[in-house]
């Protein structure tokens, strides 16, 4: 029998889990990240833990921990409950819940010169994404195909307005204390709650890095770690892979295709490095099956 996951309905009903109404999300990288993910047809989900700036991390973790003391509730259910209810609020205070969580960064900029600056090397790219298609971890074509399991795996804003912060990671807590309350089995329990929390931490971050305008596509803690070399060390990753629309993972065509809509090449020194680094873009992209996808180069004066 084929293995596959399911996307959980219910997950869906996680107080803000709408996403992003922008048409293009844009992911910027270097030459060898852009070669890997045409040749892989995959994404590679980063732990929180291991981003370029760990203070991303933090920021979330303070407003929703010092929430979770606030609002949480003793008297919920059973003594499994309570115990449940006592471990993520350790989970919290140490930061460990974050560890579940998983990221693909975006920008609904594509030509943005702070991302040129971040990612950009000796050349950069940004990949424009449709962002209406799923996606699912890799490994996860092992799991067992009637077990339903609770991701996102799509984009969703990052929120920088501290207001809109505080209401969405209280919706989100209340949420998470009527769950922890509902009736079920307490292992269910305990898998998704640090994911409803953790997916929330994901999604915040300081008001000064609003002009980055970035989109993440979020993943809990599923399948198989990957690694790689980062600025500081070993960084762990998840192989994200498109889903069909019933959030089933497939590697054939046509679902198996990245929905790449375009690749915009970053500054170069002269109009002859703009041009050789789009035509070896097409190259690539029509060696791939994405022809189709639009080639364009930054107008940023940013020397590389």
């Amino acid at each position: 029998m084929p293995a596959h996951i399911k996307f959980d309905d219910a997950w869906q009903q996680i107080p803000h889990s709408d996403r992003t109404t922008a048409k293009t999300v844009w992911h910027y990288t270097n030459a060898t990240g852009l070669k890997g993910i045409i040749e892989s047809t995959s994404l590679w989900a980063t732990s929180t833990i291991a981003l370029n700036d760990t203070r991303e991390v933090e920021y979330g973790l303070d407003l929703v921990r010092g929430l979770w003391r606030e609002m949480r509730v003793t008297e919920v259910q059973d003594a499994a409950s309570r115990r449940l209810s006592d471990l993520l609020g350790d989970e919290l205070a140490s930061g460990t819940l974050a560890l579940d969580i998983h990221v693909v960064s975006a920008s609904t900029d594509d030509d943005s010169l702070n991302q040129w600056q971040g990612y950009a090397e000796a050349q950069g790219y940004a990949i424009g994404f449709a962002p209406n298609l799923r996606f699912a971890p890799f490994a996860m074509s092992d799991a067992i195909p009637d077990d339903p399991v609770p991701m996102l795996g799509a984009w969703y804003d990052v929120v920088y307005d501290p207001e809109v912060q505080r209401s969405m990671a209280t919706e989100s807590i209340e949420y998470a204390l009527r769950f922890l309350r509902a009736p079920g089995p307490i292992e269910e329990r305990g898998f998704h709650l640090p994911i409803i929390l953790g997916t929330v931490i994901a999604r915040l971050k300081h008001p000064a890095f609003a002009a980055e305008r970035e989109v993440r596509m979020i993943t809990a803690d599923l399948g198989d770690d990957g690694f790689r070399v980062g600025p500081h060390g070993i960084v762990p990753f998840k192989t994200l892979m498109p889903a069909d629309p019933n959030g089933h993972l497939v590697v054939t065509a046509p679902w198996s295709l990245l929905p790449i809509v375009g690749v915009r090449c970053g500054p170069t020194d002269s109009p002859s490095g703009a041009l050789s680094a789009r035509r070896g873009v097409e190259r690539l992209l029509r060696a791939y099956g994405y022809g189709e996808a639009q080639v364009d180069s930054s107008s940023v004066p940013y020397r590389t």
